[in-house]
């Protein structure tokens, strides 16, 4: 399974839902501003944002 972790910035539905459909998991957590909550993966975000801090 492939997942594309990303930024509060790129939480939008239209892009979690053309993500689903091509079989990516999408690792992007929930802005503030959004009434439903949605799930994501707190572990692989947190290793993202390591793997980004660790490379610049």
């Amino acid at each position: 399974m492939d997942w594309l972790l990303a930024d509060r910035g790129y939480d939008a539905d239209w892009l979690r839902d053309a993500l689903s459909d091509k079989g990516i998991l999408p690792g992007i957590p929930v802005r503030k501003q959004r009434k439903a909550p949605v799930k994501y993966d707190k572990c692989r975000y947190k290793q993202r944002n390591h793997k980004s801090h660790t490379l610049s």
